[in-house]
């Protein structure tokens, strides 16, 4: 994007961070956003949230998708899009009130699986 860590793109971990005034695109954890929730309630600040690998299910993200679900009925304007390889798209669809669900199919790619011979230890036994 032709431009400096934090200045257009940034993030925001445990201990560091790399964002500015300018920052369009902030990339955080799940722990960082559930945090920003007790000073920013409304999210204020986003205009839209990516929770990706969403099937890799923890309590925060648990947590942040029932706050998310509550929270766009106070701010309509607000995008939420969620990315997962495996949840049940029906279902989440249903819980966040029949939202669009978009597919984007991905590539396979051929997995060789080779295994390298015991080696024996040294009383002589596999």
């Amino acid at each position: 994007m032709n431009s400096n860590l934090g200045e257009l793109v940034g993030f925001k971990v445990r201990f560091a961070e790399k964002i500015s005034k300018k920052t369009a695109v902030k990339v955080m954890t799940d722990g960082i956003l559930l945090a920003e929730t007790q000073s920013d309630p409304l999210l204020k600040n986003y205009d839209a949230i990516i929770i990706d690998e969403a099937h890799e299910r923890s309590l925060n993200i648990d947590f942040l998708l029932g706050y998310l679900k509550n929270l766009i009925t106070q701010r309509q304007d607000l995008k939420i899009i969620i990315t997962s390889a495996t949840i049940d798209v029906d279902k989440f669809s249903a819980h966040f009130n029949n939202a669009p669900i978009i597919k984007v199919s991905g590539r396979t790619y051929p997995v060789d699986v080779i295994y390298r011979p015991l080696k024996k230890n040294i009383r002589g036994v596999n």
